[in-house]
């Protein structure tokens, strides 16, 4: 595989782990806390490769002077989206 795809394979995989892992929260939850620990944990593995892949395809993608910029929207974008997603539905 070459260097300038890893990154890209790595946020997939970590995106498809976590879904994975959030659809079978709920069915963890009914079966016990033993359970949901285990599936949350699968789902911090999954969350984990995040950001340190989407580093490397920044690095690769986006010219040098552009970087740090880029590296704000990206993380500002996520904590934005948590927050929103958060208070939108979580109000009812």
């Amino acid at each position: 595989m070459s260097r300038h795809c890893r990154g890209k394979r790595v946020l997939g995989f970590g995106v498809i782990w976590w879904s994975i892992a959030t659809i079978l929260t709920p069915v963890a939850a009914k079966l016990g806390l033993p359970y949901l620990l285990v599936v949350r944990a699968f789902m911090g593995v999954g969350e984990g490769v995040a950001m340190p892949a989407m580093n490397n395809i920044l690095s690769k993608r986006v010219h040098v002077q552009e970087r740090s910029r880029s590296l704000t929207l990206v993380y500002n974008g996520m904590y934005l989206g948590s927050v929103t997603g958060l208070t939108i539905f979580s109000t009812g």
